[in-house]
């Protein structure tokens, strides 16, 4: 029943009414925090979709919903820092400090660099 709801937790995801979507990360939150699957599935929304407030939510959702050094979560969060769009790279700053592995250099030297953003905020 697991691999099931994941899945309709995923597409309910992609919903264009958020209430739907927010159903969908407590769904996802209940079945399925730190799965490959659900990892993989956000990392997917970050990775193609169009819509900047998609992103936006899949890279939020993965910061609760992805375990503390997933490597897959990380990678995706690191390369949302240089999203075209300035909202997705505030998620992802905000982000970068759930999925980075404890005491990560490499995060820290991330965070450093986004103070370097033009966004002034």
């Amino acid at each position: 029943e697991a691999p099931q709801a994941r899945a309709a937790g995923l597409l309910c995801f992609l919903d264009n009414d958020s209430e739907v979507r927010h159903a969908a990360k407590g769904l996802l939150s209940a079945v399925g925090f730190g799965h490959c699957s659900i990892v993989h599935g956000l990392s997917s929304i970050v990775s193609s979709r169009n819509e900047a407030w998609l992103r936006q939510e899949a890279v939020e959702a993965l910061a609760h919903l992805a375990q503390r050094g997933d490597t897959e979560a990380f990678a995706v969060v690191v390369r949302a820092l240089n999203d075209p769009d300035l909202d997705v790279r505030r998620e992802a700053v905000a982000a970068l400090g759930d999925v980075a592995p404890f005491g990560d250099a490499n995060g820290t030297a991330l965070l450093c660099e986004c103070s370097t953003d033009p966004d002034p905020t």
